[in-house]
C-alpha cells in the first residue's frame, strides 16, 4: 500500500501526477516518471466528470488527464508535462536534448494518431457503467452505443496493421532492442508507447496483434513495460505516494499564495500572431475546435515559445494558476476574460 501525503506544504514542490490507473495516457507520464527516477506523488482521480478540486479548480475547463501539478503551475496534455520535466530534471538524460531531439517530440503526433485507431478497435467492456460511456460520448461528440463501436473496427483493423508494421519495421532494424538503437530506453520509446500499451492492456484485435506476427513490438514493449511497471496489470500503476484531491489543490493555494510559480516563458518575438504578455487569449484543443466548441480556458497570456504557452487564470475561488498547454494540437485564440485578471 502506497504511503498518504495530507500536509500540503510538503508538496509545493513535489510533482503531483492527476490520473485515473486504466488511463494510457496516465501511464505514459508513469513510464517516463519510472524510467527518469523523479519522485512524484498520485492524485488518483475519477475516470469520468465530475472531477473535484481539479476540473475547474486547477485546470480550468481542461479535462484531458493526465495533468501535472507542480506548486501553481499546471501542465497540460503528456508532452507538454514531458518538455518540462526534462527541464525540471535534465538528469538521467532520456536523449532530449540534441540528436533526434525534435523526432522524439514530433513522434507523439504518430501515436496520437494510432492511439485514435486502436480507440477505434474498442467494443464495450464489462463492468464499465454507461456513466463512463455517455461522458466519452459528450466529450467526443460520437456514440459510443455497442453497435456504433462494432461499425468502426473493419477500417480500425485495416489502419492498426499499417501501424504496427511502421513500428515493427523500424525495430527489427534496430540495432538494440530500442527504437532508434540507443543503449537505454529514449523518449523516442515513451512517445510509441501509449497505443500499444492501450491494445496489449485490452486484447485488441488479438488476431492481428500478437507475438508471432510482431515479435520485434511484443520484445520492445516487454522491456519497456518490465522498467516501468511492476504488474502487467492495466488497473495498476507503480506505487507513489497517495494525495488528496483537496491536498493538492491546498498545495496549489499555499503556492500561488505566496507567489511560488515556475519563472515565466517571457515574451515570444517570434509569435506568428505577435501575441504579447498580458494578453486575453483563450485555449481550444483542436478535436474540441473541429466540433466547434468554444475555449476549455480564457486568461491572460504569461509567457509563450514556438513549443508551449502560459497562461495565467483566476479561478472560481480568487486563486490564481498558471496552467501551460503545448502549442501543437491547441488553437490559441483571443479572449475576453474579467478585468481583474
Amino acid at each position: 500500500m502506497a504511503d498518504s501525503i495530507t500536509d500540503p506544504s510538503l508538496l509545493i514542490a513535489t510533482p503531483i501526477l492527476h490520473g485515473y490507473d486504466g488511463s494510457p495516457y496516465a501511464q505514459k507520464a508513469v513510464l517516463y516518471l519510472q524510467l527518469k527516477g523523479i519522485k512524484w506523488a498520485y492524485h488518483k482521480t475519477s475516470p469520468m466528470m465530475p472531477r473535484p478540486h481539479l476540473t475547474p479548480d486547477l485546470s480550468g475547463g481542461y479535462r484531458r488527464i493526465p495533468i501535472l501539478q507542480i506548486g501553481a503551475d499546471i501542465y497540460c496534455d503528456s508532452n507538454c508535462i514531458i518538455r518540462e520535466l526534462e527541464k525540471r530534471f535534465p538528469t538521467p538524460a532520456l536523449g532530449t536534448s540534441g540528436e533526434h531531439e525534435g523526432l522524439s517530440y514530433a513522434l507523439h503526433l504518430w501515436s496520437d494518431k494510432f492511439f485514435a485507431v486502436v480507440v477505434n478497435l474498442s467494443s464495450r467492456r464489462p463492468g464499465v457503467p454507461d456513466a463512463f460511456y455517455k461522458d466519452r460520448e459528450e466529450l467526443n461528440g460520437v456514440s459510443m452505443t455497442a453497435e456504433a463501436l462494432a461499425a468502426n473496427h473493419p477500417r480500425a483493423r485495416d489502419q492498426f496493421r499499417a501501424h504496427l508494421n511502421f513500428l515493427e519495421t523500424q525495430l527489427a532494424h534496430s540495432k538494440t532492442v530500442w527504437v532508434l538503437g540507443t543503449e537505454k530506453p529514449h523518449l523516442a520509446d515513451v512517445q510509441c508507447w501509449t497505443p500499444v500499451r492501450f491494445a496489449a492492456m485490452y486484447g485488441m484485435a488479438a488476431d492481428i496483434f500478437n507475438e508471432t506476427n510482431y515479435p520485434a513490438i511484443f520484445r520492445w514493449y516487454t522491456q519497456l513495460a518490465s522498467l516501468g511497471f511492476p504488474s502487467s496489470s492495466p488497473l495498476q500503476v507503480p506505487p507513489a505516494p497517495l494525495v488528496s484531491g483537496e491536498v493538492a489543490y491546498a498545495a496549489a493555494e499555499l503556492a500561488s499564495r505566496g507567489g511560488s510559480f515556475a519563472p515565466s516563458l517571457g515574451a515570444d518575438l517570434k509569435d506568428a500572431n505577435g501575441r504579447k504578455v498580458g494578453d486575453a487569449v483563450g485555449v481550444i484543443p483542436d478535436d474540441q475546435a473541429v466540433l466547434g466548441r468554444g475555449p476549455v480556458l480564457k486568461g491572460t497570456l504569461d509567457g509563450s515559445s514556438a513549443d508551449t504557452i502560459s497562461i495565467r487564470w483566476k479561478n472560481p475561488h480568487g486563486i490564481y494558476v498558471v496552467i501551460h498547454f503545448p502549442r501543437s494540437g491547441y488553437y490559441i485564440v483571443d479572449a475576453e476574460v474579467e478585468a481583474s485578471i
